[in-house]
């Protein structure tokens, strides 16, 4: 294997280091650090769904109604012989009641855990199965060395397939990248499409403009792929609806909201993360093409893709 770069996400940036940022493409020695970033992501969007469940007024009021019926049944009648004296001479009652309502609590947390472990589970599978988002085996890519003269055709393809993933580097510490891909399914010769299946960055620079950056890259190289074959070139994103941030984000870059899908996971989750309105929003954004190195004019993406084999494509 190639030596990596330090891929860990807790310690602290080089301070030796230049403080300069610096963008590249995807390369062996980056892997270990893009498979981080990458379950990085998915993890704290986790904990953002998880968040929006425990707050959600649903589970607010839930909370509140059985804390308070259950101390009124138990502190009721000592309220009612003695008042606020004699339930301060029984603590041991009180305790009893923020036991429950501890318990209460917890039980929340506990399922929001539960019904977003769909999307830990996905973080997990990325080391298993890279492809999904990196559109390469990053585990083959770590072991080539770019630098032979000898490079067989398989590591050829892969060293290409890795420029389709952009990198961030802070003080030579990778923080943020993204990843593209091209939709066949969705591209014909009016519409070049390609979906954005990674994105990661470290928490303490997601408002730094970076996150923008690379979204300008990923149109940017999606127009260098279509090669100015189609006049036109969408980018598409999926985005979980508890993410405001990154939504946010999209919309200074023009991008728009076009549908919802329901997360694919078990019938259990899948009626808790309704329940609590947590769906999978399809972002995108359209523009116009003038040649390779110039684009302009942002297309409205709901009226360019308003046929429903499109829309069901998309699903």
């Amino acid at each position: 294997m190639v030596e990596q770069k330090d891929a860990s996400l807790d310690s602290f940036l080089d301070e030796s280091a230049p403080p300069t940022l610096v963008f590249t493409k995807l390369t062996p020695e980056l892997s270990n650090a893009a498979l981080n970033l990458s379950i990085d992501f998915f993890r704290n969007i986790q904990t953002t769904a998880s968040r929006a469940i425990v707050f959600h007024p649903f589970s607010i009021i839930s909370i509140l109604l059985s804390s308070s019926a259950y101390s009124y049944y138990i502190l009721g009648d000592y309220y009612k012989v003695g008042g606020i004296k004699l339930i301060w001479e029984n603590l041991e009652i009180v305790v009893t009641v923020l036991i429950f309502i501890t318990g209460v609590s917890s039980f929340f947390f506990v399922l929001a855990t539960f019904f977003t472990t769909v999307i830990r589970d996905r973080a997990d599978n990325i080391v298993k199965d890279s492809e999904v988002v990196f559109g390469l085996d990053l585990t083959r890519l770590a072991v080539i060395n770019p630098k032979s003269s000898k490079l067989d055709k398989s590591s050829i393809e892969l060293l290409e397939k890795a420029e389709n993933t952009q990198i961030a580097l802070y003080r030579e510490t990778p923080i943020a990248l993204i990843s593209i891909e091209k939709s066949d399914e969705l591209s014909n010769k009016q519409k070049f499409v390609t979906k954005i299946k990674g994105l990661g960055i470290r928490k303490v620079y997601s408002k730094s403009g970076i996150l923008e950056d690379l979204i300008d890259w990923s149109i940017y190289r999606t127009n260098i792929l279509n090669n100015n074959k189609a006049g036109k070139i969408l980018i598409l994103l999926e985005v979980l609806s508890t993410d405001n941030q990154l939504k946010k984000t999209l919309q200074k870059k023009k991008f728009q909201k076009i549908t919802n899908k329901s997360i694919e996971t078990d019938s259990i989750s899948n009626i808790g993360l309704k329940l609590y309105g947590i769906s999978v929003e399809i972002w995108g954004v359209a523009l116009n093409v003038k040649n390779k190195d110039q684009i302009s004019n942002h297309e409205n993406i709901k009226e360019l893709i308003n046929s429903n084999d499109f829309s069901k494509k998309i699903q």
